[in-house]
Formats: structure tokens, sequence, C-alpha cells
């Protein structure tokens, strides 16, 4: 019998902005070519579904995050994620979705929102400049550090951060980190990884899809793969950035 990897879309109707969903695309696709037996389903508000039926739980950047069709659903489900994530399902968060776990986030017109309060840190009022372009980060994935690259576009930054998803060699990143040089990019725990990457930022990146699948089955190791057109595009708009 294969393996089964189901996944979670939740209300990409609202939160698909950068065509985020197709995140989960990437993963079917190199989680397939292993023989990984893949399903995705979508969530919208108001469907009764059990989270804790997921090995993975995706949810996307989006304009219209503060929609109350959005709020209103995700508060009622605080309870079901927090089992979700003692049961190991893991939860890839873009954006704006990981600005919500958090104690609280900030809309497009200042106004500061109570977020899920599910990891410990907050957004920041945003400073009026905007983060636009490629972003590069150094990711440690289970001990083996990979290169991600990415797209950014936030005028936020996020406080409180005490786990980072990597440190960035090229960009602004999102986490304020204080005083220093070195900038950082995203979260991650033992069942949340989180970032404000775009793209969508698997697409081109073999190695981090292979570390969210590994994340989501709960596996040290995958079937090798090889990452031909993956590692192309990878390279191409590693060109165009100066290092």
């Amino acid at each position: 019998m294969s393996e089964k990897l189901n996944m979670l879309n939740m209300y990409p109707d609202f939160l698909n902005v950068y065509s985020d969903s197709a995140n989960l695309k990437a993963i079917e696709y190199r989680a397939e070519k292993r023989g990984i037996d893949c399903k995705i389903t979508v969530l919208k508000a108001g469907d009764a579904i059990d989270l804790k039926d997921y090995n993975l739980i995706f949810m996307g950047d989006g304009m219209h995050v503060g929609a109350d069709a959005i709020r209103d659903d995700i508060f009622t489900r605080k309870e079901e994620i927090l089992k979700a994530i003692d049961a190991g399902c893991c939860f890839f968060l873009i954006g704006s979705s990981f600005e919500m776990f958090g104690n609280s986030y900030i809309l497009e017109d200042g106004k500061e929102l109570e977020g899920l309060g599910i990891c410990d840190y907050k957004t920041l009022e945003p400073t009026g400049k905007r983060a636009v372009g490629n972003i590069l980060v150094d990711i440690n994935c289970s001990g083996k550090k990979i290169s991600v690259l990415g797209f950014e576009n936030h005028a936020t930054q996020i406080e409180g951060v005490t786990s980072p998803l990597g440190e960035v060699r090229i960009g602004s990143g999102n986490v304020h980190a204080g005083e220093g040089s070195k900038r950082y990019e995203g979260y991650i725990d033992d069942n949340i990884i989180a970032t404000s990457m775009h793209g969508p930022v698997l697409i081109k990146n073999a190695g981090f899809t292979d570390f969210i699948i590994k994340k989501a089955l709960k596996k040290d190791e995958l079937e090798p793969l090889e990452s031909e057109i993956e590692d192309k595009a990878f390279e191409m708009l590693k060109k165009r950035l100066t290092i």
C-alpha cells in the first residue's frame, strides 16, 4: 500500500493573491514522483471538516485576510487547529496567514486586530517603506543548509520570532531582529512553517519542497529525486541577483 499525503488548502478563494495555492501542486508533483498518494482538499468558510485528518494544512496570502468570512470562521476553528497541531499535523503559512497565527496583526488601513495567538509573535505597524523584490534565504533543513529563493512584497515586520525560518542573504526579510547586521525571514517550529516568500516559493525550490514533505510525513529522509526543472528556475533567478 502506498504512503498517503493528505493536504488541506484553507480559504483559497480569499488567500491566493500570488497564486500561492500552486505550492501544493509543487508538493504533489514531487511526492507523487516518489509513489506517495496525494489528495488536496479545499476548505471554504463554513465547511464541516476535521483538521486532524490531514498531514499538511496550507494557508496562503490575501488582501482580504481581515474579511469577516475568514476571520469569523478561522476563530471558530482555533481549538481544532490546536488539536491538529497536537496530533502532528504540519501547517505551511504564507504572508498574512503567517501574521494571523500570531498574537496580533495589522490590516492594510493600519488597524490592529487580535490574532489567533497560536504563535508568540506580533506584526508591527507598517513603516511606509515596502520591501519588494527577490529574496535569498539560507534555511536550516534538519541540519542541512539550503538556499531558498522567493519574492517578497511587504511593508510590515514581525516582532517576537524566536525561531526564524532562515537567515537572509539578499533582500529584507520580515523578522524584526533589532539592531545588527543579520536579517531573518519566516518562522518555524515542530509543526509550523511560515514565510512571506511568494512566487509561489516552492515551484523553484525543490529542496524546500522536500523538506516540507518530510515534515508533513514525519520522515527523516525521502527517496532521492532529480530536480532539474526546479534547479534551472532557481539558477536563472539567482543570476539576476548580486551575491
